[in-house]
């Protein structure tokens, strides 16, 4: 299954807000879903050890930010852009 395939039917089903999205990730072991998006972000699940998904606030703070694994010469470029922006900047 492609990108945009998933992101049309991820958008079309809808999430309730971000946290269930989080949670997916977060159960990826024994969400076929998830593990379905790890692998269009090019992830192998027999290669993955762990996954910790956060839900970021639309603002987030330096040191927040670089909890999450983004670099401090990254912030500046994407504090503008929306949380998912941030979420997807943090995963990789």
């Amino acid at each position: 299954m492609d990108r945009k395939t998933i992101g049309s039917q991820t958008a079309k089903g809808g999430f309730s807000n971000e946290h269930d999205i989080c949670s997916k990730f977060n159960n990826w072991k024994n969400d076929n879903e998830a593990k379905e998006w790890l692998a269009v972000m090019g992830y192998s699940a027999d290669k993955i050890q762990q996954v910790t998904a956060v839900q970021i606030p639309v603002r987030i703070s330096l040191s927040d930010a670089l909890q999450c694994g983004i670099t401090e010469s990254k912030y500046d470029e994407t504090i503008r852009f929306k949380k998912s922006r941030h979420a997807a900047q943090s995963i990789h």
